[in-house]
């Protein structure tokens, strides 16, 4: 999915919530505001969800694993894929290439994982290795576009583009996922560096200017004392960026 889409879905749901809770609350901003809580509250389910899943059925995403693959390199990616086959299908590594009879007729499985998806000259150079027509091919690689499809379709090859959805869950079955990437932890940030960055100065009018909205619709809506209560809250973290401002100037004139 992409930024616009994400964004898209995001300025959706959250109309769709405001409109549903303003039939409750009867009002625009407290509708908004219980929206917005509820909307945190949904994604931070669905992501305990998803990464729950993630570690019942398999630790590597399709993303992950294509990832992997492509830094592999395809002669690897055949080697590891090798490994697996059985010993009575007379299997043959040729470079990215596995070789197998199946029912009597040829199958070759060809690894093409990349950081770009399987392209034209992929295609071609695989049309000038073929000396059998007869052979099944299965390229392994990301989805390729339309008009590779297209050449494909043209060629005298029976090749078919398996996705990676289906390759990763081929090998969950065989348990025998790559294992990912290491990630590097990020260090968790002090509570000194914390309130450092709450009490940045930059971000003094925006407290002020929050106080002030707080305070305006606390006298307009129903609400009173919880905007009363985040108009003092912003109106002392801005107080306090105006005292940490003046510090840091009187320490640099003391210098």
């Amino acid at each position: 999915m992409k930024t616009f889409d994400k964004l898209f879905l995001d300025a959706f749901l959250l109309g769709f919530s405001t409109l549903l809770f303003y039939f409750i609350v009867k009002n625009i901003v407290a509708a908004m505001f219980i929206a917005y809580l509820s909307l945190i509250v949904m994604r931070s389910i669905v992501i305990y969800f998803i990464n729950r899943r993630r570690v019942v059925f398999g630790n590597i995403s399709v993303k992950e694993m294509e990832d992997v693959f492509a830094v592999w390199g395809t002669e690897k990616q055949a080697e590891y894929l090798f490994r697996l086959f059985p010993a009575y299908y007379s299997p043959e590594r040729i470079g990215n290439k596995i070789v197998f009879r199946k029912d009597r007729v040829k199958h070759m499985i060809v690894c093409n994982y990349k950081f770009l998806p399987t392209s034209c000259d992929d295609v071609a150079k695989l049309y000038r290795e073929s000396s059998d027509e007869e052979t099944k091919i299965y390229v392994l690689g990301k989805a390729p576009p339309k008009n590779v499809l297209m050449l494909a379709n043209t060629l005298s090859l029976d090749v078919s583009f398996l996705s990676s959805r289906k390759v990763r869950k081929r090998l969950l079955k065989s348990n025998a996922l790559p294992a990912p990437f290491q990630k590097k932890k990020s260090a968790k940030p002090n509570g000194k560096e914390l309130l450092s960055d709450i009490l940045d100065t930059s971000r003094t009018k925006y407290y002020f200017l929050s106080s002030l909205f707080f305070l305006f619709y606390g006298l307009l809506g129903i609400y009173r004392i919880w905007y009363f209560l985040l108009a003092v809250l912003t109106f002392v973290m801005g107080s306090l960026c105006v005292i940490t401002l003046i510090n840091t100037k009187k320490t640099k004139t003391k210098k």
